[in-house]
């Protein structure tokens, strides 16, 4: 039987270990959850400078993972986000001004896809990076010509 510093030992309180014979970790959840604070706490840069390395150097796994997670908490996020907006409404249209006002100067594929989906009435799956290109050509060439007229 196991027990922990502070005197628990209902082996259910225990955070699974496979490295130890009983397969039960020397702590219990709840020291274990300080004790893991604490060493976040005094190892906080080198940690974060591990994890922002891990995801430059592998970007294909995170996107993998994220992705993961997103379609299995894909209701909590929404639910999520429309509180924010709903919060914070200010915030929102200021975030999306800014970045609606940069997607269209730059042309940026999002901009590109939402107009082809909105014209065409085409999902963004059947929406290839070629089309976003061909469009983005015609678009910087609608606006060379109307630059040329505004000039004359």
């Amino acid at each position: 039987m196991r027990t922990c510093n502070c005197g628990e030992t209902d082996s259910t309180k225990f955070r699974k270990r496979m490295a130890s014979k009983d397969k039960l970790d020397y702590l219990c959840k709840i020291c274990a959850r300080k004790y893991d604070r604490i060493k976040y706490h005094n190892n906080r840069d080198k940690l974060i400078a591990r994890a922002q390395k891990f995801r430059n150097e592998h970007p294909d796994k995170v996107k993998k993972s994220k992705d993961k997670y997103n379609k299995a908490n894909r209701k909590i996020l929404l639910q999520r986000t429309k509180q924010f907006k709903k919060d914070n409404p200010e915030k929102v249209k200021k975030t999306q001004h800014n970045c609606d006002n940069r997607d269209i100067i730059e042309l940026k594929d999002r901009y590109i896809k939402q107009i082809l989906r909105s014209t065409l009435k085409l999902s963004s799956s059947k929406i290839s990076q070629d089309f976003i290109d061909l469009k983005r050509t015609q678009i910087q060439l609608k606006r060379a010509i109307q630059n040329e007229k505004s000039k004359n």
